[in-house]
């Protein structure tokens, strides 16, 4: 059920994106497009959140890296995922 590229569904229906002003037919197209926007911006997020947990945790657990470190790395890791997340579209 859950395909290679199944994480992209919500998306596939964005083929082109609709002009148009506020209210009106295009409005739902529009809304669509800010949907899809939004999940890929959530997923580009949550890839960079897994990197840093999946390295830089069992790291510090081990005692390869010192606290004060890795404090700074999940700084550097929470900054990343806040930048870009206030990218523009």
């Amino acid at each position: 059920m859950w395909g290679r590229h199944r994480w992209r569904e919500p998306c596939r229906h964005q083929q082109r994106r609709a002009s148009g002003g506020p209210g009106g037919l295009l409005a739902p197209a529009n809304a669509l497009g800010l949907a899809c926007a939004a999940w890929l911006r959530m997923l580009q997020n949550l890839g960079l959140a897994l990197v840093y947990n999946a390295s830089a945790i069992p790291l510090s657990v081990a005692g390869i890296i010192p606290p004060s470190p890795a404090a700074l790395a999940m700084l550097a890791s929470s900054l990343s995922v806040v930048a870009n997340a206030a990218r523009p579209a």
